[in-house]
Order: C-alpha cells, then structure tokens, then sequence
C-alpha cells in the first residue's frame, strides 16, 4: 500500500459553477468558512433550487422516429442490459472462510449469495479538496439497493483477481483511472446483510457476506469530468465530509452537489431514507477513518 503524503488541493467546486451557471439568487454567508467557495456553494444550495434545470435540459428535441421504432429502441436496450446483470450473476468469485481466508473453492456470484459465503470486495471512496466526499446514488437496474446512496466505487474481486486488477471498477462505474500509488488503506471490515425474497426484483432470499477492504484516494476533477455507468451508477454526489458524517450519523439533511449518467447536473437533497439501511454503521466507520487520516495527515504537513 502507499502511505505517501496527501497533498492539499485548490480546485474550485462544481457547486459553485452551477450557481454561476444556472443564475441562482445565493446570498453571501457570513460564516468564518466563506473564504472556501465550495463549501459556500453547498450551504448555499436552496430547497428549491436542488432539482434546478438549465434552459436547455427543458428543452424537447424535435424526433423523426416513430413511436414503434422508438419502442422497438427501448426492448433493444433492455434486453442488453437484462443479459448484462445476467452474465454479472455468473461471474465467479473466490470462496473465503469466516477469517477472510481463501478455500480454495470458488462458486458464481448468484449462489454466494444464496447460500451467504464470504467473499473479497473493493470499496473506494474519492476525497476532493482534503474535506469533500463522493456519493453515488446507485442505479435502478443493480438487483439490490438500487437508487440508494453508497460509497464512491464499489465492487467484488472476481475468482483469481489480483488487487491491481479490481481497481477497474473505478474505471467501470464513474470513468476513473487509478492505480495502486494513488490509494491509501483505512482498513478492512466484515459485512453482513440479510435481504429478504421481498427485497429484491429476482424474488430471492440472499445473505450477502463479504470482507470489505476500504481504501481512499484524492482526485480534484469537477463532477462533469466523471463518466458514470448508467447500468452501474445514477447520480454521483459532492458532499462536504462532516456533513457526510451527520448524515449517517444523525440522519441530518444535506445539499448536494450532483452531476449524474445522462450529463446533466442534478443537485438533490440526501435524506436518511436514501442511505442503505444494512450498511450504515460500515459507512459512518469509513467515513470517520477517512476524517481521521486527513486530520492527521494535516498536523504532519503543519508540525
């Protein structure tokens, strides 16, 4: 793992642009923290204002497609992606026992779930600017937890998969290239949650057991600079990291700065029902590692 020094960051905030874009009548705050324009930006975001539009996401395009070409369209697609979580539920993934060691067995990713063995996942959360996090809102068409808030990237090690290879998925879901010098480990935890057959679209009882290895890493880019995975990822989200901590926390309400899989900014406001339920305590522990780090990192660069 790389234990390299963080380096402070000076990018301004998406938010802040979205402002100054869309018009939006933000008064000036005159909190001591006003200096830092993309927290400004956060705090700032109305109510009103979270779902705001720019002229041209209002405006409908003229269409020569008929309205069974356009059906015909829609079947097409789904039709992939519906082979896509297909393919996805026959991935094999390497078996561990209850210590977080190999079996040396490995079954598809749909029977460990069933029959709830332990098996090796990446979670990677993306720290902007020393004090933001990101958020992604996950996708309708995931089989479980869809449209729930989680952490930045997520995903299994496939069967014989090596720690540099699954660092894919952050390419996969939000267009990210990463390599291991750019992570620092927080740590690893172990994972249970129980879904009932009600729980989810396949209508099938599942117990998902995994040792969670968390790391984090820092990238700067402005939100519309993240190509997300439509299939993978609705909305990616920019929060600042206490706010984050009060959301899983206490259940407190945040504004958040969004830009989300069809190019679009989509500000919203992250309540305590958009968390997932199962993996709340997991969270708020990563979140508060990644707090720590950079907290410590910053009494390093300043003794």
């Amino acid at each position: 793992m790389n234990d390299s020094t963080l380096k402070p960051n000076t990018l301004a905030d998406l938010a802040t642009d979205n402002i100054q874009e869309n018009n939006l009548d933000v008064e000036p705050t005159n909190e001591v923290l006003t200096a830092h324009e993309p927290l400004t930006a956060h705090e700032k975001l109305s109510e009103e204002n979270c779902t705001e539009k720019s002229p041209e996401e209002d405006t409908v395009e003229d269409t020569e497609d008929s309205p069974e070409e356009l059906l015909a369209s829609l079947q097409a697609s789904l039709k992939t992606v519906q082979a896509s979580k297909a393919a996805e539920q026959l991935e094999l993934l390497d078996i561990l026992d209850d210590t977080g060691l190999p079996t040396g067995e490995q079954k598809t990713r749909l029977d460990i779930h069933k029959e709830g063995l332990w098996h090796r996942s990446i979670h990677l959360w993306i720290v902007k600017e020393d004090r933001y996090v990101l958020l992604q809102r996950r996708s309708m068409l995931k089989d479980l937890e869809g449209g729930k808030i989680d952490v930045s990237v997520g995903g299994h090690f496939a069967a014989g998969e090596s720690f540099v290879d699954v660092l894919r998925e952050a390419e996969e879901e939000v267009g990210l290239s990463v390599s291991p010098v750019d992570l620092h480990y927080l740590h690893t935890q172990k994972a249970e949650r129980y879904y009932a057959e009600a729980e989810n679209p396949e209508q099938i009882a599942r117990i998902d057991r995994e040792f969670q290895e968390v790391y984090f890493c820092q990238c700067d880019q402005d939100l519309n600079q993240y190509f997300l995975n439509p299939e993978e990822v609705d909305v990616l989200y920019e929060v600042p990291l206490d706010a984050a901590i009060a959301l899983y926390e206490d259940g407190e309400p945040i504004l958040a700065a969004g830009y989300d899989s069809q190019s679009r900014n989509n500000n919203a406001m992250l309540i305590e029902d958009d968390l997932i339920g199962k993996a709340r305590a997991n969270t708020l522990s990563s979140l508060k590692a990644i707090k720590a780090a950079l907290s410590s990192t910053t009494e390093k660069l300043t003794n």
